[in-house]
């Protein structure tokens, strides 16, 4: 009775063991995942910033006539 007991605990112990061994794995899976995320989050929010200040910039030097813009278009035939 009692080393059945022990087996039975033994195998239920290692059956938990095994499963929070694969929650630690899928845990850190997730964290590098969402690390990694963060970090293009954070490249594509510079990115995103840049291009606004650049678009304010040359908005600011055509408006103050610094630079000029030149648009070269064909319109089609009526």
């Amino acid at each position: 009775m009692v080393y059945n007991n022990y087996t039975h605990l033994r195998y239920q112990y290692k059956k938990l063991k095994d499963e929070l061994q694969q929650q630690i794995e899928l845990k850190n899976n997730y964290l590098y995942e969402i690390k990694s995320l963060q970090q293009i989050d954070v490249k594509r929010t510079q990115e995103l910033n840049n291009a606004k200040m650049e678009i304010h910039k040359l908005s600011d030097d055509l408006r103050n006539n610094h630079k000029r813009l030149f648009v070269k278009a064909v319109c089609p035939p009526d």
